[in-house]
């Protein structure tokens, strides 16, 4: 009987199985007693233990894999800009050789110091007229003027003032006859007529060349 009790008490650290009553030994002499009813208590669970953290090495350890992850990024990225680098450089084409500035600035200072030309102002000449030349009136067209009809005594209204077939300026300045006298030399025929058939109204002959004037 004890030892069914003892069996059918709970373990206080883990839930066990309700404990099944043992079979009484038979006995001859006494009467079997009645089977004690026996009580579950169901304990509550039990909350899981989290894992233990490892701890730390002793002494104060360097994590090494993180420097060694920086390491290697900072490798690659150094690998990646040296090759960049190269490519870019093998593209560009070479500069020229850097011009001599300070020519080139002394260059713009001379002529910055050169003297600004003054602008002569534009001054127009005032417009000159021609003076006005007279011509002289010449009334009966005949070559002489009013005025020297007027000193040759012959008529300026008339061309051929004594009718011997020549203009008064022909007997004056060309044949050298008077303009006043139809027949110069006198030999009975105008002066006129005497030019018109090649003789000389001055004198006798031919009149072998006509006077240019």
């Amino acid at each position: 009987m004890f030892a069914g009790l003892e069996e059918g008490t709970p373990s206080p650290s883990a839930p066990t199985a309700p404990p099944t009553p043992a079979p009484a030994a038979p006995s001859s002499s006494a009467p079997s007693a009645a089977p004690r009813p026996m009580t579950t208590q169901i304990q509550p669970p039990t909350p899981p233990t989290p894992p233990a953290m490892e701890s730390a090495p002793a002494g104060g350890g360097i994590p090494w894999k993180p420097i060694v992850l920086v390491v290697a990024i900072l490798v690659v990225v150094a690998a990646a800009g040296g090759i960049s680098f190269y490519i870019l450089s093998s593209r560009t084409p070479a500069t020229p050789g850097t011009p001599d500035v300070s020519q080139a600035v002394s260059e713009e200072q001379e002529e910055e110091e050169e003297p600004m030309e003054e602008e002569e102002p534009d001054v127009t000449p005032p417009e000159t007229h021609p003076p006005v030349v007279e011509t002289p009136i010449d009334t009966d067209k005949d070559g002489l003027s009013d005025a020297e009809e007027e000193m040759y005594g012959t008529s300026p209204t008339n061309p051929d003032t004594d009718g011997d077939g020549l203009f008064d300026r022909e007997e004056v300045e060309v044949y050298k006859t008077n303009p006043l006298n139809p027949d110069t030399d006198g030999d009975g025929y105008l002066d006129g007529d005497e030019v018109k058939n090649g003789y000389n109204p001055n004198g006798p002959g031919k009149l072998l060349e006509v006077p240019q004037n």
